[in-house]
């Protein structure tokens, strides 16, 4: 019996006697090290294996059996999502196979460049970015035997994705301390928005370049904590750096500009104030010396980025010369007592106020009216008018709207979620907190960038990614605050104070909403990247079963090209298709997935709009040749008993923007229709007194009519012979019916048209109609 009380005594004592002896090894260190290193490990593997699951989707679905006989080169273009990718594949195989000099030989001087923008071709020295080409490329050899260059290339973005976290986390550990960095590291590595354009297959400059702004920035702080100009010259070349791979280097020439702008407003030390505009100056200069190498190589804008990088620091540090010997002046003479004019802050911050009003009715006038001034200044967007081809692209349309009740921008909105709140919040504590009331100098480049890109996120989805990933970052700058002791040198006296109980409470209300967001995130960003495709392999079409998750037709289109027309032949299709089938199919388009002429782009979608008298008219004027000249165009159709009814998914919604960047009038095509639900559509009405027939709808509807035409028609399921054709679902059955057209100057050259999903009597189907032009 004493035996077991004994026992019974040592197992109630244990659970006490545990903790006294965790305590001290949950206080080590090198303990503590070791557990903050596995909890980022682990992020880092979970963020890595979720950009994975594209790659691994494509690697299965590129040997699908549907696609047995499809070329295994084309098919592995199946790694590729997006549009984007193809150019950056087809770069980084010309380095492959010509070495890393051929790229200064990218001009249109250049036979291989004309298969991009007919008939000119395309300067890819002065239009795209070097980096992501030749770090694919130089690092594809040990694989070569392994994998497809677009199998490597598309490894690339989740590869990177490492480098961002792991940078992104040292960052904010360096500004924040270890807890506020940990915090953090969920919405860094699993936020949808996040995410984006760093999965498998989505090779885009600008998730790659992302590790590097973070770390140009890092050193941006760095020099100014230290007040150091070796590191000042090291955060010059980190700033510019980004020159070589991504046009959103001017993102960080802004912000050099921006925090030497905003030193007068939170700096009162006269003697600090200098050194750090110093630094920015030094930092400037450097930074613009890198970007005025990477004009050399690439699309880098030189004087645009000595202006901003390099003339903001130095017009900042004249403005603040000039508003101190005016104060001065004004003091001595005591004649003026306005605290606007006697005081250097006061007055410099009124003069940086009315420049800041007047910037957006300034800068249009001095041809400044492209993608940043449409970012900055989207309050007023209304009052500067903008090319119809800026508004037409999806990634240019505004997130605030789904505040406003928009259904569209709320999936935006969506992938960026708690971040938008977090992100702006965090970078204003950032500024008024850690740098206006502490002094920490070195937040201010991160704050003001983050800030920055989260208001533009506001009036461009463009920058979700960013504004996502560098608003994690200033989370941070919110948690450290309700963690740390509150400290008050004020005279002569030093005391500090634990964080009080409200603090405590909000930092674990924060904290467990930020570890609620991170699980919530994951979940969201694994069932968006499991169902993510490439468009390539379903024909970009939206209707994807689980059974039948491949498309064949547009493989069968790049092979067809490829394969059968001539060698000088010429496709005529809407500008996101040029990369595909000039990369591909190896004939020359155009125009491709870049926005660099917006004339040729113009007139192609005159030529698809306009009724074919007028489009074979511009088709000459471009100098192509009838029985060299296809057009191409495609939707989704859905055939029931001898009626095809186009869906509307791809093109035809697309020639909206084609009809008011060709300069035409909507009311010419469009007929609006109330739905019993009380919507209202938009329905292309067939050829009426007052309104025209565009081309691209004639040739979809003949291409409808032909589908049981075994002569031009490839199709894996048979329709019989289609009797009525309506281009819109919301089409009233027996009026708005399309008649055959009877097409002069084009005719169908080939027809494919294979099925994505058969209900019951409706098969749907992918259309691509490549039709040539006669003459």
């Amino acid at each position: 019996m004493a035996r077991s009380s004994r026992r019974k005594r040592r197992t109630t004592l244990s659970t006490p006697t545990i903790l006294n002896r965790l305590r001290p090894l949950l206080s080590s260190k090198t303990t503590l090290l070791v557990i903050e290193t596995i909890l980022v490990l682990a992020v880092i593997v979970t963020g890595f294996w979720l950009r994975l699951i594209p790659w691994y989707t494509a690697m299965n679905l590129v040997n699908n059996p549907r696609l047995a006989d499809i070329p295994v080169d084309l098919r592995q273009y199946g790694f590729l999502y997006g549009n984007d990718p193809w150019i950056e594949y087809w770069l980084a195989n010309y380095l492959y196979e010509n070495g890393a000099l051929s790229w200064l030989g990218l001009t249109r001087d250049n036979p291989d460049t004309h298969l991009f923008w007919y008939p000119w071709g395309r300067d890819f020295t002065k239009s795209s970015y070097i980096f992501v080409p030749l770090l694919a490329a130089s690092t594809y050899w040990p694989f070569s035997n392994i994998m497809s260059l677009q199998a490597w290339i598309a490894l690339i973005p989740p590869l990177m994705s490492i480098f961002m976290i792991i940078i992104g986390y040292l960052y904010v550990r360096r500004l924040f301390g270890p807890l506020p960095a940990l915090a953090i590291l969920p919405l860094l590595a699993f936020t949808p928005a996040s995410l984006d354009r760093t999965h498998g297959g989505f090779v885009e400059k600008e998730g790659i370049t992302l590790p590097f702004i973070i770390l140009g920035l890092f050193m941006f702080s760095e020099a100014l904590s230290r007040k150091d100009k070796r590191i000042a010259i090291i955060a010059g070349i980190t700033l510019g750096l980004p020159g070589f791979m991504w046009g959103g280097y001017m993102l960080l020439v802004l912000s050099i500009a921006a925090v030497a702008i905003t030193l007068p407003l939170v700096v009162d030390d006269k003697n600090r104030l200098v050194e750090y505009f110093k630094l920015t100056i030094l930092i400037g200069l450097v930074a613009s010396l890198v970007l005025g190498i990477a004009s050399t190589f690439n699309a880098t804008k030189l004087i645009p980025s000595l202006a901003i990088g390099l003339g903001g620091p130095i017009l900042a540090y004249t403005l603040y010369i000039g508003c101190t010997r005016v104060s001065q002046i004004l003091t001595r003479t005591k004649k003026i007592k306005i605290p606007i004019m006697t005081s250097v802050k006061h007055l410099y911050g009124t003069i940086l106020l009315i420049v800041v009003i007047a910037s957006p009715f300034v800068l249009p006038s001095l041809g400044l009216a492209g993608r940043l001034v449409y970012t900055l200044y989207w309050p007023l967007r209304g009052l500067v008018k903008f090319h119809p081809l800026v508004e037409s692209v999806a990634e240019h349309q505004p997130l605030y709207t789904a505040f406003l009740g928009d259904p569209r921008a709320l999936p935006s909105l969506e992938r960026i979620n708690l971040i938008l709140f977090t992100g702006l919040t965090g970078a204003l504590v950032a500024i008024l907190y850690h740098v206006y009331r502490k002094a920490r100098i070195e937040v201010l480049p991160l704050a003001l960038l983050s800030g920055g890109l989260l208001y533009g996120v506001l009036g461009m989805a463009y920058l979700l990614q960013s504004a996502s990933v560098l608003g994690a970052l200033t989370t941070a700058a919110l948690i450290h605050p309700l963690i740390t002791k509150s400290e008050d040198t004020r005279k002569t006296r030093q005391r500090s104070s634990e964080p009080s109980d409200l603090r405590r409470a909000l930092a674990i209300l924060i904290l467990v909403a930020i570890v609620s967001a991170g699980l919530y995130n994951v979940a969201l960003s694994y069932q968006d990247v499991s169902t993510r495709i490439p468009g390539i392999l379903t024909s970009n079409s939206p209707i994807v079963t689980i059974h039948n998750p491949v498309n064949p037709s547009w493989l069968k289109l790049l092979e067809t090209i490829r394969k059968e027309l001539p060698k000088d032949a010429v496709v005529v299709t809407w500008w996101d298709y040029g990369y595909p089938i000039s990369v591909a199919a190896k004939r020359p388009t155009l125009a491709d997935g870049a926005t660099i002429n917006t004339t040729q782009i113009e007139l192609l979608a005159r030529i698809l709009v306009s009724n074919e008298t007028y489009s074979s008219k511009l088709l000459r004027e471009f100098g192509l040749k009838p029985g060299k000249t296809f057009i191409m165009v495609h939707d989704v159709l859905a055939y029931n008993n001898n009626t095809a009814i186009y869906l509307a998914q791809i093109d035809i919604p697309k020639s909206v923007w084609m009809i008011r960047i060709a300069g035409y009038s909507e009311a010419n095509y469009l007929e609006a229709r109330n739905l019993p639900d009380g919507r209202q559509v938009y329905v292309f009405t067939p050829l009426r007194p007052g309104t025209y027939q565009g081309l691209i709808y004639q040739i979809l509807a003949d291409a409808a009519y032909n589908l049981a035409n075994t002569n031009v028609t490839e199709t894996d399921i048979r329709p019989a012979n289609v009797t009525a054709v309506y281009l819109s679902p919301y089409s009233i059955p027996g009026v708005d019916v399309y008649s055959k057209p009877e097409l002069k100057h084009f005719k169908p050259y080939k027809i494919i048209a294979y099925s994505s999903l058969a209900v019951q009597n409706t098969v749907y189907y992918v259309v691509i109609a490549l039709y040539e032009w006669t003459g």
